[in-house]
């Protein structure tokens, strides 16, 4: 009787614990998977294309000859000036727009029978005051432009090392006063390839400044620095005229009347007045495309001699990406009203700038977790953590909520991709008890493993038999 009483105990205490590793199996298997977060030096680095003007020099000039023409006497009859080129490589194209005052000189006609690439060029683009004599289109530029173009087709060069006439300009002198040439775009290019250059203005006056004083009026300085050193599309822009000058002394002598901008982009504007009466020097823009754009400051003194600038500046696109990466979450599941939840946030700077930013978590309901963090980010993937707190309490509904780490847009910035990033909480109505407590396990890898430990010695315990049944 007793070997059949210790059997029966035996079968029963096998049958119980199977169906204990039954309920352990299933409350393991609905248990929510830990969040797996990556690593900042984990994310894939976004290509980045930077596109800016030439920093190559060369001793290739292009300028006008003479370099100016001065005399009161001229107040009528033909003015002509030479576009030359000197020391440049060999080419096989060119062009060239510059601007004029058609208030004092009307244009007449282009001469370019004896140009540095021989009788053999092509006219490929000839306007004057946006009216369009050959090509397909004119320069975006003002009514006082001409614009002219060269090439020579197939293998064709200029000499090695190229000096000559580009081409003549004629004009009609109409009226006394001031006319600054300027060369406000130029090209030079061998097979497609650019050749570098420099390029100097000249100017005509046949007016004296102060009037009746016999001096000839000479043109202002026209300078303006930028920056940044690198513009940025949708970024404000400051153009600086400072160091711009007068050169007629008087007496009385000359002040800055006016600062006319170009920006290149189809958009210009005029410096505002000061409460001094002379205009400001400093002027902000914002270019919402990328290009090459030739930027122009005009420089008028109180006798209207006209003086210009023009700096070709690349205005590129950078893609900033700063994001958020949710590293861990204590505790995440069955947590109780009253516990306070750490939430742990890397927050990298994918981009080639410097950026300021902040990082806040909210719930999927809405509710905002914690205030904004603010954060500084060097360029290059610079990263920092963050550390957030959640403090649950009986306001908050018995259920795994989605919580969010938001990286808000940055101000003026192109794009801000990957700025959230997401886990999950589970929240339980109270502290778990007893053999429940094994759903506190927060990784299946973990709870893999104890449950194989249990299965292990449990299947050792069912093979074992009563010692008096072996018998």
């Amino acid at each position: 009787m007793g070997d059949q009483g210790a059997l029966r105990v035996w079968k029963a205490a096998r049958l119980s614990l199977v169906a204990l590793l039954l309920v352990i199996l299933a409350l393991s298997t609905t248990l929510p998977s830990t969040h797996s977060s990556t690593r900042p030096q984990d994310q894939p680095v976004r290509a980045i294309d930077n596109v800016g003007p030439s920093t190559s020099s060369s001793q290739a000039i292009i300028a006008f000859s003479p370099s100016n023409v001065t005399s009161l006497s001229i107040t009528s009859g033909l003015l002509s000036f030479n576009v030359t080129v000197t020391n440049s490589t060999a080419i096989n194209g060119f062009s060239v727009v510059l601007s004029y005052n058609p208030a004092v000189l009307n244009f007449n006609t282009i001469d370019y029978a004896n140009n540095v690439l021989g009788s053999k060029a092509d006219v490929i683009n000839y306007c004057v005051g946006g009216v369009l004599f050959v090509g397909s289109a004119c320069p975006n530029y003002n009514s006082n432009s001409i614009s002219f173009a060269l090439s020579l087709l197939g293998n064709v060069t200029s000499p090695p090392i190229t000096t000559g006439v580009l081409f003549k300009l004629n004009f009609n002198v109409i009226a006394r006063g001031f006319s600054a040439l300027h060369i406000i775009q130029t090209e030079l290019s061998n097979g497609g390839v650019s050749v570098p250059f420099t390029s100097v203005d000249a100017y005509f006056t046949n007016t004296d400044c102060p009037h009746n004083s016999g001096i000839l009026c000479k043109p202002p300085v026209a300078k303006f620095t930028v920056t940044p050193a690198r513009p940025l599309v949708f970024r404000t822009i400051t153009f600086n005229a400072s160091a711009s000058t007068i050169t007629n002394l008087g007496p009385p002598s000359a002040t800055i009347k006016t600062l006319y901008w170009d920006f290149g982009d189809l958009t210009s504007d005029k410096a505002p007045t000061l409460p001094n009466g002379q205009p400001n020097s400093t002027i902000q823009h914002q270019y919402h495309n990328t290009c090459n754009c030739s930027v122009t400051l005009g420089v008028t003194d109180t006798y209207n001699a006209t003086a210009y600038s023009t700096l070709a500046i690349g205005v590129i696109a950078v893609f900033i990406n700063v994001y958020p990466i949710i590293n861990r979450v204590i505790p995440q599941f069955r947590v109780s009203p009253g516990t306070t939840v750490q939430i742990i946030i890397y927050v990298v700077n994918n981009s080639t700038f410097p950026e300021n930013g902040s990082v806040s978590v909210k719930l999927d309901d809405g509710r905002i977790v914690s205030q904004p963090q603010s954060f500084h980010l060097g360029a290059f993937r610079q990263q920092t953590t963050v550390t957030e707190q959640w403090i649950t309490n009986a306001s908050y509904a018995t259920r795994v909520y989605r919580i969010d780490a938001v990286v808000p847009p940055i101000p003026g910035a192109n794009k801000t991709s990957n700025n959230i990033a997401s886990t999950f909480v589970e929240l339980i109505s109270s502290p778990p008890t007893g053999l429940a407590s094994l759903n506190l396990i927060q990784s299946s890898g973990l709870a893999i493993l104890v449950l194989a430990g249990v299965v292990f010695g449990a299947s050792r315990f069912l093979r074992r038999k009563p010692v008096e049944e072996a018998l």
